[in-house]
């Protein structure tokens, strides 16, 4: 039922996703939160042995992701990476699987794609998913989120997101996209009336989410799985139109500019800068939600959300030993219903420490724990790969 919390250090929720389309993208690639209140010392051992982790003949990366959290309860997720590479000139593939399973009947699954071949001319990628969340809603903008209002939901559907990238230049890229999600919404509360904030009358809806998207994208990245020096900017356009099969008629525009540098061997400081805007009748599962994709980490993705993300960041990364690394990070940013209406002067910023091991030196591919801290407290992130 509806209620309110304490701000207690190191509570968090259940992690949100795609909107909950990129679910099990995330989940693989970017991250999990792991409670940091709650750990215990098996809980750390557990993640000790994850860092031991090694590759299976250089071109598998496997990694069980523990899940301790007060919202999904306990849990597991088991998400492995092939590595492979189609021609000597292209850039290695990778097919992710994964699956979680927590004690609040929240789960997921899924398979992400990414084809490089063709002396990487040719891009093709997807993902493909299914899953039912049990989360914690915290309505729209910072406020909620600040204030712990939140309302119990019951998010689950299908979600399908292929793309094909053509390379027009040295390091620029035209795209297109589909993105649908079917999902089922239901409000989990005992009460007869939902809390005054809340303005659907009914407990139960559907929603489907059929959009067009285009791509334009310059990568200059000496290594997409693990860069040491380079550009890239990824830009998008997503038009969620009835003729295609939606419900509502919005618009996503999203951006990012990663810029990754070298210094020396075994140093690369890379940065961040990240936005998103939903215009339109957008459903809440495709809001922009601060804490997905790792912008920011520190925050459980669906604390705080609005139409409009603001976010950048700063990582230094250090490889002490062959196979040894550790990062630190730091970043801010915000959310709010336009870029006007962004309060600069109460940000949500971040900071954190993180682990490395080298689970693939074929590839370059690391696995990793993070701990990130937002202002409600502190989070764990497992991860295959970088945050960025």
């Amino acid at each position: 039922m509806a209620g309110v919390r304490s701000n207690a250090a190191g509570l968090a929720c259940a992690p949100r996703v795609l909107g909950l389309a990129v679910l099990v993208g995330a989940l693989c690639l970017a991250s999990t939160p792991v409670l940091a209140g709650e750990s215990d010392s098996e809980e750390v051992d557990t993640a000790k042995d994850i860092l031991e982790v090694t590759s299976s003949g250089r071109d598998f990366v496997f990694m069980p992701i523990p899940i301790a959290n007060p919202t999904v309860g306990a849990g597991l997720g088991l998400a492995g990476m092939f590595l492979y590479q189609l021609a000597p000139d292209a850039s290695p593939s990778t097919t992710t699987i994964a699956g979680f399973y927590t004690s609040s009947k929240t789960w997921g699954t899924g398979v992400l794609q990414e084809t490089y071949f063709a002396g990487n001319r040719h891009r093709l990628s997807g993902l493909l998913g299914y899953f039912s969340l049990n989360y914690d809603f915290y309505g729209v903008g910072q406020e909620p989120g600040e204030a712990d209002r939140y309302l119990p939901l019951n998010q689950s559907g299908l979600f399908f997101v292929p793309e094909y990238h053509l390379r027009v230049s040295e390091h620029a890229y035209l795209g297109v996209l589909y993105r649908l999600a079917r999902i089922e919404s239901e409000i989990r509360i005992d009460e007869t009336d939902p809390p005054g904030w809340w303005d659907r009358p009914n407990p139960t809806w559907e929603t489907q989410s059929s959009g067009l998207g285009f791509i334009v994208e310059y990568d200059s990245r000496d290594n997409h799985l693990n860069p040491q020096g380079g550009h890239f900017l990824d830009t998008s356009i997503t038009f969620n139109a009835e003729w295609l099969g939606s419900d509502k008629r919005y618009q996503i525009y999203e951006g990012s500019y990663n810029y990754y540098w070298g210094r020396k061997s075994g140093h690369v400081v890379a940065y961040r800068l990240h936005t998103r805007v939903a215009k339109g009748d957008v459903p809440i599962f495709d809001l922009s939600y601060y804490g997905e994709r790792s912008d920011l980490r520190g925050y459980s993705a669906g604390t705080y959300q609005d139409n409009f993300l603001l976010c950048t960041q700063l990582e230094y990364r250090w490889r002490f030993h062959r196979k040894w690394g550790v990062v630190a990070f730091a970043g801010t940013g915000g959310v709010a219903p336009s870029i006007s209406d962004m309060d600069w002067g109460n940000g949500l910023p971040s900071a954190g420490l993180g682990i490395r091991y080298m689970a693939s030196e074929d590839y370059a591919t690391n696995v990793g724990i993070d701990y990130a801290v937002g202002i409600d407290g502190g989070v764990f992130y497992f991860r295959i790969g970088e945050a960025f």
